[in-house]
């Protein structure tokens, strides 16, 4: 998939993902269905999901008008975290004012001529910025779930999405790259920023002890022990 957008002065075509574009119009086969009720004086079916974030119980609530024989979205409730556009736990409200359901022409898809030239880029600047832009929760709350992660506070919640969305980032860079013999994947480091991994595995160094370092007696080469000139540490496994 390619992603066409404005670049200063001009057009530019940028390889991306389907997946990256904000999800203003939620996946509700799985949703669990609550009945009819009127909103603004409308009959709508009403269709309800939970999903628990952390310690946060999210909860959201879509309202589809349905008297035209076809179901048309009208309105999208998000108590919780911003599922369509990514934001801290809160209220939310889509209201859909036109909606036109209808079939594409396949000319739709076809690769637009940009695209095709040497002009299209090779990375996905643009997808990256969706991403950040547009957080995968759904992918962030498996991974909470997976290793046992909470948070004690929205505020802590997106600052360790945005790290998981970082790292995720960097590390499906790395796994596109055909010239890369490895593959990396994410653990349990992967809601931390590079500084709080970095102070985590790298040990101090000797320098920072210095100051605690007391010294007592003087040492005194003994004249009766023969002493190697070089010692190679590898070989009595100090290294």
């Amino acid at each position: 998939t390619y992603l066409v957008h404005p670049q200063i002065d001009k057009y530019a075509c940028s390889p991306s993902d389907a997946s990256d574009l904000p999800k203003v119009l939620p996946d509700i086969s799985s949703w669990t269905y609550k009945g009819q009720e009127f909103v603004r004086g409308i009959p709508v079916s009403v269709y309800y999901f939970e999903q628990k974030n952390g310690d946060k119980l999210n909860k959201y609530t879509m309202f589809l008008n349905s008297a035209g024989g076809f179901p048309i979205p009208l309105l999208y409730t998000m108590d919780g975290y911003n599922t369509a556009f990514g934001s801290h736990f809160d209220h939310y409200e889509i209201e859909y004012l036109e909606y036109m359901p209808s079939v594409l022409n396949d000319e739709v898809f076809e690769l637009p001529e940009l695209c095709r030239s040497s002009e299209a880029k090779s990375v996905d600047r643009i997808g990256a910025q969706l991403r950040r832009a547009f957080p995968m929760e759904d992918e962030f709350a498996q991974f909470t779930k997976q290793h046992g992660k909470t948070y004690g506070s929205p505020a802590e919640y997106s600052r360790r999405r945005a790290n998981f969305l970082k790292n995720k980032e960097l590390v499906d860079r790395h796994n596109s790259n055909k010239k890369h013999a490895h593959k990396l994947a994410l653990n349990h480091f992967a809601d931390l920023s590079f500084e709080e991994f970095k102070s985590i595995m790298t040990p101090r160094s000797v320098g920072s002890h210095k100051a605690s370092v007391v010294a007592h007696g003087t040492f005194t080469k003994k004249s009766n022990v023969n002493l190697p000139t070089s010692i190679d540490w590898r070989e009595h496994g100090a290294v």
